[in-house]
């Protein structure tokens, strides 16, 4: 499916997060499975140009369920589910303001992401300001982001501790955007898995943060 074709000729607003999934744009992994199962990710998918509430469900929404931004899929004990379908709900819009929307999504994460590299996309998760140490918030207080909630962003924590360019295998701390652990070309999965040890124990060791995985290892 072309997704740029569906959101600037279609005139289909809140299409634009699908053209991250798209070849052309990098080895980015998709978003829309990505946020309907774990409920994170950058695209804003639920919330953003008009798009429906999140549909409510015990999964989302039960008592001492998982918190916002974040699907019931993900943390429910026992087996792993798989997503056989989404719904989603679009609406026609201006073409020429869809298409710009489309164009700057593209050329923001082909300027800050190393999508010349396959990748499996952000690594770690900010770091809540409230589980980090008192030093660290300190410390890190310039970059402070709301996320929707104060966070360190993790790309700043791996910089920070000089794990630019660190290396295991084929597999490395991207330079251009620390969060991405990048595939130079014979990287297996233990290279990746051995890095992502690394970069938390750093991390931890410099910060007192524990970083948690954005991504879900099978």
């Amino acid at each position: 499916m072309n997704l740029k074709f569906l959101g600037a000729a279609g005139m289909v607003t809140g299409s634009s997060f699908l053209i991250e999934s798209t070849p052309a744009n990098g080895p980015l992994p998709s978003r829309l499975g990505l946020r309907s199962h774990s409920g994170e990710g950058g695209s804003g998918l639920r919330h953003r140009e008009g798009g429906p509430p999140p549909r409510r469900s015990g999964l989302r929404h039960r008592k001492g369920g998982p918190p916002p931004r974040r699907s019931g899929l993900r943390h429910r004990k026992g087996g792993r589910e798989i997503i056989l379908e989404a719904v989603l709900r679009l609406e026609k819009g201006n073409r020429g303001a869809i298409a710009k929307a489309i164009e700057e999504k593209m050329a923001y994460r082909t300027s800050r992401y190393p999508l010349e590299y396959p990748s499996a996309g952000s690594m770690f998760k900010n770091v809540d300001i409230k589980a980090a140490p008192r030093a660290t918030v300190e410390f890190a207080k310039a970059k402070i982001k709301n996320d929707p909630f104060p966070v360190i962003p993790v790309a700043y924590l791996i910089s920070e501790a000089g794990l630019k360019g660190r290396m295991v295998g084929g597999a490395v701390v991207s330079t251009k955007h620390p969060n991405f652990i990048v595939n130079t070309g014979q990287a297996t999965a233990e290279d990746v898995r051995d890095l992502i040890k690394i970069v938390k124990r750093e991390v931890a060791r410099r910060f007192g943060v524990e970083l948690e995985e954005e991504i879900s290892i099978l």
